[in-house]
């Protein structure tokens, strides 16, 4: 906790960064961090949902249910796994 006198001269040297040198101050505004992407937590949950009930559906003897999940879990991950890919292509 800083005292009264320590915020009063904490803020005159705030005023005078900002008064010589504005861009300076700016530059600090327009750093902006980008909030967290959860989204892939999500895509892995259904994913790990769907080949466990493809397993499932196997070791109970139903093939097209299996392939079924199977299907659902490669149509999910396809468009996830090729956007990262151009995602990382823009970034070099």
């Amino acid at each position: 906790m800083l005292s009264d006198r320590e915020r009063e001269t904490l803020c005159e040297i705030q005023r005078r960064l900002v008064t010589d040198d504005p861009d300076f101050e700016r530059s600090f505004r327009a750093v902006a961090v980008p909030p967290p992407d959860h989204r892939w937590l999500a895509y892995a949950i259904v994913l790990v949902v769907v080949a466990l009930l493809g397993t499932v559906m196997a070791l109970a003897g139903a093939p097209a249910a299996a392939l079924a999940f199977a299907a659902t879990g490669g149509l999910i991950w396809s468009p996830r796994h090729h956007r990262g890919n151009a995602d990382r292509r823009q970034q070099r």
